[in-house]
């Protein structure tokens, strides 16, 4: 597997918004390691890490 090209297709909001919502599970079922909510002040933050992002 090209982590490389997988990285890149997943940020693609088009390639998500074309797959069904089952397709979108598996996909963060199979490279979601994690989800962080993190707090700034007044602000939050989404991160998404993957599991080959480390």
């Amino acid at each position: 597997v090209d982590l490389k090209a997988t990285a890149q297709t997943l940020s693609i909001p088009q390639f998500w918004l074309d797959l069904s919502e089952t397709e979108r599970r598996a996909y963060f079922r199979e490279f979601l390691r994690e989800i962080q909510l993190i707090r700034h002040d007044t602000t939050w933050e989404l991160k998404l890490v993957f599991f080959f992002g480390q």
